[in-house]
């Protein structure tokens, strides 16, 4: 089995992100990959389409942005969350 069958539809967080100092690639920023793709954010009715994390580039940009009728991430300043303790608890051995 290869790792693109295992991740089928599953979403993956990256919680190593989650720590002091930890960098992040902005929206719409290229990537340090062959070809430039870019960092696109999408909404959740945009996931299914979704081929690979490097399936947009920089010459997609400007049909990407034509195409865009709202801002995906609209509200997600606005949206509170917390982890709780029993989220973030190690299981027991």
């Amino acid at each position: 089995m290869n790792a693109g069958s295992a991740r089928k539809g599953k979403i993956f967080v990256d919680w190593l992100r989650n720590t002091r100092g930890a960098t992040w690639v902005a929206p719409w920023s290229t990537r340090s990959r062959p070809n430039a793709p870019i960092s696109v954010p999408i909404g959740w009715e945009e996931l299914d389409r979704l081929k690979s994390g490097d399936q947009y580039h920089v010459s997609d940009v400007a049909t990407l942005l034509a195409k865009r009728t709202k801002d995906p991430w609209a509200g997600m300043l606005g949206s509170k969350q917390r982890l709780t303790h029993s989220m973030t608890a190690k299981p027991e051995d």
